[in-house]
């Protein structure tokens, strides 16, 4: 496999990892042209499925925001819903289901069932919002756990959010997901997300139930983006798609 350039790689400017979960999507594309090109194949796909996680199957409070629970099982198969473009992501939506329940006056969508489809649709609209300046401050305080990843944010958006917010990435989609893990106050799970110029990657995104919500997970460093990798198959993934 060819190694990316160091000096040209979004993942050896500082500032750009202190700010990398609101340009997630940014990442992936540099790292799918830096991991694919020269004509080698890409890494293997991270490890897991929809059938290999474990499950919590026992009952799930909804929350204070009251969507109805699901199957506590994670999916299998690609759910069945309508795709909305949030930023420059088109996400999921299926209100009187998996969620969001909640649409703010900003656009912010929350409120997703305590299942493992509901943090599916929580992981993808939350990716979604943080490539649309308007809402990704709103997502970092309101849809993401509280922590030194969230704090070093929130700091590096306050100090200069161009360096968070970058330009605009132009539009993605999701392609599919591998679930790796889930139980009632955890899910863990790798998403594809494919880019508009070819090529896809994989997103790995962690969720905590707060009680009421999911929240998105950020590393203690702030470094969202370590994990995303090229994927050049679906292999082990579930397709799933709003094309």
């Amino acid at each position: 496999m060819t190694e990316p350039d160091n000096t040209t790689s979004p993942f050896a400017r500082r500032g750009f990892i202190a700010a990398a979960v609101v340009v997630a999507l940014v990442v992936i594309a540099a790292v799918v042209v830096a991991l694919t090109g020269g004509g080698d194949s890409g890494p293997t796909p991270q490890a897991g499925g929809p059938t290999t996680a474990p499950a919590n199957t026992s009952a799930a409070s909804s929350g204070e925001c009251d969507q109805p629970e699901g199957d506590q099982l994670p999916p299998a198969a690609a759910p069945t819903n309508d795709w909305e473009l949030v930023g420059a992501l088109v996400a999921p939506t299926d209100p009187d289901s998996a969620g969001p329940g909640n649409v703010s006056d900003e656009g912010l969508r929350s409120c997703f069932a305590h299942d493992p489809t509901g943090a599916l649709f929580a992981a993808v609209n939350w990716l979604g919002s943080t490539t649309d300046p308007d809402l990704a401050p709103l997502a970092l305080e309101e849809l993401t756990a509280s922590g030194p990843g969230r704090d070093t944010l929130q700091a590096a958006y306050a100090s200069d959010p161009t360096s968070v917010f970058g330009n605009d990435p132009g539009g993605f989609q999701v392609t599919g997901f591998s679930y790796l893990t889930y139980t009632g106050d955890v899910a863990m799970m790798n998403l594809a997300i494919g880019l508009v110029g070819g090529g896809q990657a994989s997103v790995p995104v962690t969720l905590e139930w707060s009680g009421q919500d999911w929240l998105v997970q950020v590393p203690a460093d702030g470094n969202f983006g370590a994990g995303i990798d090229a994927l050049p198959t679906l292999a082990g993934y579930v397709p799933w798609s709003g094309a």
